[in-house]
């Protein structure tokens, strides 16, 4: 349906030609775009890496929870342009709540790792998230 609506209906109208750079632009964008928020919300220095030797003694929730970090959740702007992956931590817990209502449980997941002191972090910033996954990866590729 979606190939429908961004390649083939608009390639009858306009010709393929003209349609296909433009869809191909986009598809560029959203795929670099959207890459970089699972960098920011996954490969940053404050998430944390999971030990797979002994990760079927793990907690599925705690793994989900300091495995993730969020960013800017107080902005509408980044909530609209990732789609809601700004709220990685609870996207995990929650995958199938739909993204315009993660916010109203951040609350009461932020006050459940508080309770069982699990670590739960969230940057100010998505600029701020993008640093530390700048300084994870120039980190991972130092020699030591």
């Amino acid at each position: 349906c979606w190939v429908s609506w961004s390649m083939i209906i608009p390639s009858y109208i306009h010709g393929w030609y003209n349609v296909f750079p433009y869809w191909f632009l986009y598809m560029m964008v959203f795929s670099y775009a959207y890459s970089l928020f699972f960098a920011v919300n996954h490969w940053t220095e404050e998430a944390g890496q999971s030990d797979n030797s002994n990760i079927q003694n793990t907690n599925w929730g705690v793994l989900q929870v300091e495995n993730s970090s969020n960013f800017a959740l107080d902005s509408s702007f980044w909530t609209h342009l990732s789609g809601g992956l700004n709220y990685q931590i609870e996207h995990h817990l929650f995958p199938s709540l739909a993204h315009t209502r993660l916010p109203e449980i951040r609350e009461i997941v932020q006050d459940e790792c508080k309770k069982h002191n699990i670590r739960y972090f969230s940057f100010n910033t998505f600029w701020g998230a993008m640093k530390s996954h700048y300084n994870h990866l120039k980190k991972l590729g130092a020699h030591e």
